[in-house]
């Protein structure tokens, strides 16, 4: 929804202060690398290595081995193998930056709201 304030565009999201965007993506971006953590010591530590989908896999016809899965992939667009690749590396580069950004706040820099800002659009930039 966009409506017109003092002749200039504005939407909801503009009206939400930088900080609240900032903490509800550290925090999703932080539970996505848990879940795959979670996931990759799950595997690593069952004695059986029919997990989850793997555990699936013949009842639904599913071929999970590293060839076939190479295979479809190759078959992808280059356009799709760069979003996959985007959407995969993006939590783990925006949480490493984030982090970053507040070891450089237990320093004691940066804590002014100009300071806060600024590493704030530093990470965006990043």
């Amino acid at each position: 929804m966009i409506r017109l304030i003092n002749n200039k565009k504005s939407s909801l999201f503009s009206k939400i202060h930088l900080y609240p965007r900032y903490f509800v993506n550290h925090n999703l971006s932080g539970l996505f690398i848990r879940n795959i953590q979670t996931e990759v010591i799950s595997k690593k530590e069952a004695s059986n290595p029919q997990l989850t989908c793997y555990l699936f896999s013949p009842l639904f016809n599913w071929h999970l081995d590293s060839e076939t899965i190479s295979s479809i992939l190759h078959t992808w667009p280059a356009q799709a193998k760069v979003l996959a690749k985007f959407i995969v590396s993006f939590p783990f580069t925006y949480h490493s930056f984030n982090g970053l950004r507040h070891l450089y706040w237990d320093t004691g820099r940066g804590l002014t709201l100009k300071g806060v800002y600024t590493t704030g659009y530093i990470v965006i930039e990043l």
